[in-house]
């Protein structure tokens, strides 16, 4: 399972790593952070924008729109995954539906993260198996406060359009985006050395588009990239490689109501920890192998016997 159990947790990573590029709002606490602009005004830069967006008391209250394509390919296998999601987010607490296709397989997902003193706790629920079961889990970043803190700021491209303002983050930043996000904490942290070190050093050949009306607030991001994963040397070398697409757009500012984020009772007593949920995505990656390789064996010996 060790191999599978990589793939796996490339994958979690990677999803994760999107989901935090996709905010709605910011945790950077700003002056006079719940105070509203008087009126649109003309900004000229990106940081300018990053604090009107994050002053405004609704960019914490939004609803959000991801597609995304993620295909990762290891030990001579494909494994193609699509995913769209719809999440509601209320300051620093989020509700939201996913449909996924996972090598074949449609996977429908619901999730909540919910803020508990510094860190955030997840519940996610599958259909995979057949039965709906929820998982819980602990994260450092909620995945939807990814405009918290743009790092060096003065580094990105910043564009004044017809319709607002567009930011062009480039890839030797997105890493600092990444580990400065909610407060300064390093997402990166919990994976795998070897997984995090290829995530960096793939996104300095990326770079995030974000988009923003007149009022700054956030109206879709875009994201595109190519992941390389390389360890062992030899007979032991293995390596996966990831390409991944995004597109999320962002509308009803101001509009949620602060009860459809909240955590149902039976979601919080039923959850079971996340790790039996990676190990069990890694017993099936590990499963799907070995048909794989089952099948190109038998195919060699007929060929042979021919």
């Amino acid at each position: 399972m060790a191999f599978g159990k990589r793939i796996a947790t490339f994958v979690v990573a990677g999803t994760m790593m999107l989901g935090t590029l996709v905010g709605c709002g910011g945790n950077q606490q700003q002056a006079g952070g719940d105070a509203q602009p008087a009126q649109p005004a003309a900004y000229t830069s990106a940081k300018e924008v990053i604090d009107a967006f994050q002053a405004n008391k609704d960019s914490k209250n939004c609803h959000m729109v991801m597609d995304m394509s993620m295909t990762m390919k290891a030990a001579e296998m494909e494994l193609p995954i699509t995913v769209k999601s719809d999440m509601d987010v209320v300051n620093d607490n989020t509700h939201g539906t996913m449909d996924m296709n996972m090598m074949g397989q449609d996977v429908k997902v619901e999730m909540y993260a919910v803020k508990e003193g510094s860190k955030y706790t997840t519940y996610t629920g599958s259909d995979l198996g057949g039965e709906k079961t929820w998982t819980k889990g602990e994260a450092e970043t909620n995945p939807t406060s990814g405009v918290a803190d743009f790092g060096d700021i003065d580094k990105a491209e910043f564009e004044a359009t017809d319709t607002g303002y567009k930011i062009t983050l480039p890839g030797d930043q997105i890493a600092n985006t990444l580990t400065s996000a909610s407060g300064g904490q390093d997402m990166f942290a919990n994976m795998d050395p070897s997984v995090a070190e290829a995530f960096k050093k793939s996104l300095a050949n990326s770079k995030i588009v974000y988009n923003f009306d007149k009022d700054c607030l956030l109206q879709d991001m875009s994201f595109d990239g190519n992941f390389d994963l390389s360890q062992g040397s030899g007979e032991d070398a293995q390596a996966a490689s990831m390409t991944l697409s995004l597109k999320a757009t962002f509308s009803n500012y101001g509009k949620i109501d602060p009860k459809v984020v909240e955590v149902p009772a039976d979601v919080v007593a039923n959850a079971t920890h996340a790790e039996q949920q990676l190990n069990a995505v890694a017993e099936e990656v590990d499963a799907a192998a070995a048909e794989a390789e089952g099948a190109t064996t038998t195919t060699e010996k007929t060929a042979d016997a021919a």
